[in-house]
């Protein structure tokens, strides 16, 4: 089923092209992790999550959460994870 869903890859983005403002931004963030996979031992898992300035809710001083967001969390090199990030934000 895996294999099925990275053949089908991204065809949507969530999010319009962004228009960037002082009060409109596109966050983009990455991170990467190691994991032990069965055929190929170790390999790079890597997220990336997508979310609008406007889709974060303020609650007290501390806190807050985010009502909306998107996320791609290729296992494989890094040029398959940044055309998945690319896609979605419309570059």
């Amino acid at each position: 089923m895996g294999k099925n869903l990275e053949k089908q890859g991204i065809q949507k983005r969530l999010y319009p092209p962004p228009r960037l403002s002082k009060t409109n931004l596109l966050y983009v963030e990455v991170d990467g992790s190691m994991v032990l996979t069965r055929e190929e031992k170790w390999k790079e898992v890597k997220l990336g999550r997508i979310f609008k300035s406007s889709d974060f809710i303020k609650g007290d001083e501390k806190s807050g959460h985010i009502k909306g967001s998107q996320y791609v969390a290729p296992l494989g090199g890094h040029q398959y994870h940044v055309k998945q990030l690319d896609t979605l934000i419309g570059s």
